[in-house]
């Protein structure tokens, strides 16, 4: 049985806390004394075995939704992610692979701030990251994944590709290759190509102009000025910071 009778249009992939609500409930435990330990100082408790019941113990659930997402009708996995698609089969996730070129309008996840794990969690480079939808028209190769979230699993789909989630292939490394910038320009190189653009595209000046005066970072950081023209030219790497899997709706 699908989840189209109960898919709801939206869902929670992270709950926080109810602080303000605990439940207070007896609880059947052990008793223990507080020690300090004669070598090193260090005060540790120490478990007498004996039974005791804990009166009126709080217990907070973790019930408020906390990041919520819309759910879309699809996603659109590029063929090359191959162990992202055998996660999927491993988990009994349903998709159909693209047997032509396909074009669509959907909606991409672009990385606006990201933070890389100080260390490895069981094997994975583990990120957390902001995100901001934007729209775009997109060609799809032969061999794309589509992924249906009206299926048996179409709550665990959305768990696992919507990179927003804690449970999330992203979430656990699976897309830091979108990390990793792989085209660089040279100020001496961007000054003439932004002169260029200007030129055969007027209205990119008007739009820097207004940029900067209504941005006033922006108009005080000379990086992030050509990193804008940079993003606009045909040599910016375009997977740079890009979520490769299109959602549509």
């Amino acid at each position: 049985k699908t989840d189209s009778n109960t898919r709801a249009e939206k869902q929670v992939l992270k709950w926080k806390l109810d602080k303000d609500n605990p439940e207070l409930n007896d609880f059947a435990g052990i008793e223990y004394i507080k020690q300090v330990d004669d070598l090193t100082g260090i005060e540790f408790i120490q478990w007498n075995g004996k039974p005791k019941t804990y009166k009126s113990l709080p217990t907070y659930w973790a019930r408020l939704p906390d990041i919520v997402v819309p759910v879309p009708k699809y996603y659109w996995i590029p063929p090359q992610y191959t162990t992202v698609i055998e996660r999927l089969t491993i988990h009994g996730v349903q998709f159909e692979r693209m047997k032509e070129p396909v074009t669509l309008d959907g909606t991409g996840l672009e990385v606006t701030s990201f933070k890389l794990s100080d260390a490895p969690f069981e094997g994975h480079q583990l990120p957390t990251a902001l995100f901001e939808e934007q729209k775009k028209t997109v060609t799809l190769p032969v061999g794309t994944i589509r992924v249906a979230t009206d299926q048996p699993l179409g709550k665990l789909a959305v768990a696992l590709l919507d990179p927003r989630g804690p449970d999330s292939f992203f979430a656990w490394g699976f897309f830091n290759q979108v990390f990793q910038r792989t085209e660089y320009i040279e100020d001496y190189a961007l000054i003439p190509l932004i002169h260029q653009m200007v030129k055969y595209n007027p209205t990119l000046k008007d739009q820097y102009i207004e940029k900067k005066n209504q941005d006033k970072t922006f108009a005080n950081d000379v990086k992030a000025q050509l990193r804008w023209f940079y993003q606009r030219s045909a040599f910016y790497d375009s997977e740079y910071l890009e979520y490769p899997v299109l959602l549509t709706f």
